[in-house]
């Protein structure tokens, strides 16, 4: 198994790991009554349901929505995904008091409850998305030794781009673009493409003013690689010297505006 698919697979693992913690304290711990009122295997289920359940569907929310938003967004797709997922939870909460705590069934109703479950689920999906979007930095500290650089080109400061000596040689160091792809960095050059273990906002930051732009959340260009600028579907992208088509975010785009690229 490649470097690459053995991270995503210990991703996956971490993340029903967290998810599988987040029950287990629910279980343990019993909250709204339920630790009273429920024995340890009808809290297995009760809350085996309402979380684990729960998190399949937001998960699957959240992917249609980052389809359709867009990848630079967090905000929007994790509260769009929480409140759509919290509308089949709502009825799942209901038949299981239905089935576990009929007693309480008629004190409770979809408007009523609907809130509470949309709270739950942010307060959830908030701590661990971020942290699955942020675990590309511990990672990073496992990359494997920078490569010396073979003629590289100069900074702001006149120095090599210490991004550059992370570069396979074969490359080169004529740089088109960086693009994030989950914990890597696919590097583009005139040469070829190949993927770097390195958390993209520092290869950004360690371009060390080598003339460029972040157009994209997943996307940094150099400025000498942009070769036109292509509009459709009322969204911009830029041609490189390759022939690849990077697109612009609407996040970058008065940026890319004030350089002139556009």
């Amino acid at each position: 198994m490649a470097l690459r698919e053995r991270e995503q697979l210990k991703a996956i693992l971490m993340e029903c790991v967290a998810v599988g913690g987040v029950w287990l304290l629910a279980v343990m711990i019993g909250p709204f009554g339920t630790f009273g009122q429920l024995t340890l295997l009808e809290r297995m289920q009760y809350w085996g349901m309402s979380i684990v359940l729960n998190w399949v569907q937001i998960r699957a929310a959240l992917f249609f929505l980052h389809r359709l938003l867009g990848e630079d967004r967090f905000w929007v797709p994790v509260m769009g995904a929480c409140m759509i997922a919290s509308l089949p939870a709502t009825f799942e909460v209901i038949w299981l008091e239905t089935t576990f705590r009929p007693e309480i069934r008629k004190h409770i109703s979809f408007l009523g409850l609907y809130p509470q479950v949309l709270i739950l689920s942010l307060a959830i999906t908030i701590p661990l998305v971020r942290f699955f979007i942020g675990r590309a930095e511990a990672i990073a500290e496992g990359a494997d030794p920078p490569l010396p650089a073979a003629e590289p080109e100069q900074g702001a400061a006149g120095t090599a781009p210490r991004f550059l000596a992370r570069v396979p040689i074969r490359l080169g160091r004529d740089l088109l673009c960086l693009q994030a792809e989950d914990h890597y960095v696919r590097v583009h050059t005139a040469l070829g493409d190949d993927l770097v273990l390195h958390r993209f906002s520092d290869a950004v930051e360690e371009l060390d003013g080598l003339p460029g732009l972040r157009v994209h959340r997943s996307w940094w260009i150099a400025e000498a690689a942009v070769s036109d600028v292509v509009r459709r579907d009322r969204k911009t992208w830029l041609r490189l010297r390759n022939g690849l088509e990077v697109p612009v975010s609407r996040t970058y785009l008065p940026a890319v505006r004030e350089a002139g690229w556009s």
